[in-house]
Formats: structure tokens, sequence, C-alpha cells
């Protein structure tokens, strides 16, 4: 009986060690994927203008992403990718408040010259 529930847990232990290693590229891909939909946003928000350094930032976070991805290192993929999409994220969000401080200062601006 003893040993018959050895067999079986160990089973078990080497099915879930070999299902681990086929989790580093699907989470690789995904946080490619995620950080290229967080691209097309900066981009509709123009993040490339009114946020370049977060934007750049976060595209040179995705090609050493997909550049990792390429040479099969995974786990280092998922981790650049990851951090293009906050950057991304976070470009749009700075891009929006430079955008809104713009026609702050313009509203100003234009105000002080008419008198």
């Amino acid at each position: 009986m003893a040993t018959r529930a050895a067999v079986v847990l160990f089973t078990l232990l080497g099915l879930s060690l070999l299902a681990t290693p086929g989790c580093a590229p699907l989470n690789a891909a995904t946080a490619i994927s995620e950080a290229e939909s967080a691209e097309e946003q900066a981009k509709i928000a123009r993040a490339h203008q009114n946020a370049p350094y977060e934007y750049y930032m976060a595209r040179s976070y995705l090609i050493k992403a997909k550049k990792a991805d390429g040479y099969s290192e995974f786990n280092i993929a998922e981790v650049y990718g990851n951090r293009a999409r906050e950057l991304f994220t976070k470009s749009v969000a700075q891009s929006r408040e430079n955008v809104m401080k713009l026609k702050i200062l313009q509203q100003r601006t234009k105000g002080k010259g008419g008198k």
C-alpha cells in the first residue's frame, strides 16, 4: 500500500515538474502581447510626442523582450515585457497630463497677451 502511494506521489511530482517549464514561454508571450497592446494605446495617446522618455524607454524594453524571447530566455523576456507594458501605460498617463498642462499654459498666456 505504501509503495503504491509513493509511486503515485512521485508520478504526480514528475508530471508537475514537466509541466512547469512549459509555462515560461507562455508567460513571456503573454507579457509581450500585453506590452504590444499597451503600445497601441500609447500611439493613440500620441505618447511618442507628449511623453517621449517613457514611450521610448518602453519601446526599448519591448525590443529587448522580443530579442530575449527569440533566444529562448523566457523568464527575462517576461520581465522585460512586463516592464514595457508598465512604461507604455505610464506614458499614456504622462501624455495626457502633459497635454492638459500645455492647454492650461496656452490659456494663461493667451489671457496675458490680450491686455
